[in-house]
């Protein structure tokens, strides 16, 4: 009988809990930006706020790797205009969505995560009474 691998495979990421991501966009909060912002800070900034997680989260290795490799392709999958556009318009609540789809879509460390999965995933749980005319056109 062989005990478990406790190996991290970076070409497929596993999920984590989406509890545990929201630590380390609370802490780039805490550093003065936000999702819709993230991907212009400087990496040293970045490098802090990982840091910081690294730090506060009492979990084992892979686990913590395994969110911080999600929190960094969560940063880069906002740039996009789909979803800067969601953020803007529906801010907190589109953050909150935004984690929950990070923490457990599929995530390919060659592609990061597929912008338009993410932005349809985000744009179907809020209200779409609330969604103005421009995101509805550009979620389509």
């Amino acid at each position: 009988m062989s005990s478990p691998s406790t190996s991290l495979n970076l070409t497929d990421v596993p999920p984590v809990s989406a509890r545990e991501l929201s630590v380390a966009v609370k802490l780039l909060a805490l550093h003065g930006a936000t999702l819709a912002t993230a991907h212009t800070l400087p990496g040293a900034t970045l490098r802090n706020v990982c840091a910081a997680y690294w730090s506060l989260v009492a979990r084992d290795t892979a686990r913590k790797t395994a969110t911080l490799i999600r929190f960094q392709n969560l940063i880069a999958v906002c740039a996009s205009s789909r979803l800067q556009l969601l953020l803007q318009n529906h801010e907190r609540e589109a953050i909150a969505e935004a984690v929950v789809a990070a923490a457990t879509s599929r995530l390919n460390t060659a592609y990061g995560f597929n912008p338009l999965k993410m932005a349809r995933a985000v744009r179907t749980s809020l209200p779409a009474t609330e969604m103005p005319f421009d995101a509805r056109v550009l979620a389509a």
